[in-house]
């Protein structure tokens, strides 16, 4: 029998093909199959072309198939190969590599597109749907949550093509998106009132000491401003603003337009 290790490579080689010469690869495998339809919808342009990919209960909140549709325009995928990380009959867990430009929105220039993707999958009767889609750094971002104090450090540094820079942003709105109903479960709907926010204040802090030993002031200016966005919704208008101001301070300091414009609306919205 083949290794795990063998069967990932050998799927790789079958599907890393121009996806425009084959959005879906001639093969046996269901899966390799599926994730054709799904190199294709990337590069549809088009949210409708995801929607008959996705569970009936996709969450499309919380997913990177919205930023990836409205950041970026005509993307012209050129490769795409994927590995599965994990797999049974019914659920697999896959790592998709897209080799992509596309048209980045607001600044018109051509941009290379998000390379890794995570996308947690489940079958029915042989046919495959995607329950979660999300660019490597926020899936990464929603395990630093979800993990004890601890282990944070280490899931942050783990993966070396992971940009940190990336990372840091993304796990300030995991953290807004996601922490109030993993509190909810961890305490079965009965958290105690000061939880949630005590695991805000830690996450925060994580967050502030890796931008710092990165030296950028933009990710800890970013990471301020979606924090603030939490603080402020409740009710901790006076916080908020105090980060919010921070963030500005930290924005002008770095330089950098994505932080101030992120900033600025922060405070703008707390006064």
């Amino acid at each position: 029998m083949k290794s795990a290790r063998v069967v990932a490579v050998s799927l790789l080689l079958a599907v890393s093909v121009p996806a425009r010469v084959a959005a879906a690869p001639r093969t046996a495998d269901p899966l390799a199959a599926f994730m054709g339809r799904v190199a294709a919808a990337v590069q549809s342009d088009d949210l409708s072309a995801f929607e008959p990919l996705v569970t009936k209960d996709f969450d499309w909140g919380n997913t990177s198939i919205l930023p990836l549709v409205t950041n970026y325009k005509c993307p012209e995928v050129t490769r795409w190969s994927f590995t599965p990380l994990e797999r049974s009959d019914v659920s697999a867990r896959v790592r998709l590599e897209l080799e992509a430009v596309a048209i980045r929105v607001g600044r018109g220039t051509p941009a290379p597109l998000p390379r890794f993707w995570i996308l947690d999958l489940s079958a029915v009767s042989g046919r495959w749907s995607i329950g979660a889609f999300s660019r490597l750094e926020r899936d990464i971002a929603s395990r630093i949550v979800r993990a004890r104090p601890e282990e944070r450090g280490a899931i942050f540094a783990a993966d070396p093509d992971a940009d940190p820079h990336v990372l840091i942003p993304e796990l300030a709105d995991v953290t807004v998106v996601e922490l109030p109903g993993l509190i909810r479960r961890r305490y079965n709907g009965k958290p105690p009132a000061d939880a949630e926010l005590a695991e805000v204040y830690a996450l925060r802090q994580f967050a502030r000491g890796e931008a710092r030993r990165l030296d950028s002031a933009a990710d800890e200016s970013i990471d301020l401003s979606l924090t603030a966005a939490f603080l402020r919704a409740r009710g901790l208008r006076a916080e908020a603003l105090a980060g919010a101001e921070e963030a500005v301070e930290l924005a002008y300091r770095s330089g950098a337009a994505d932080a101030m414009a992120a900033a600025l609306l922060s405070r703008g919205l707390g006064r």
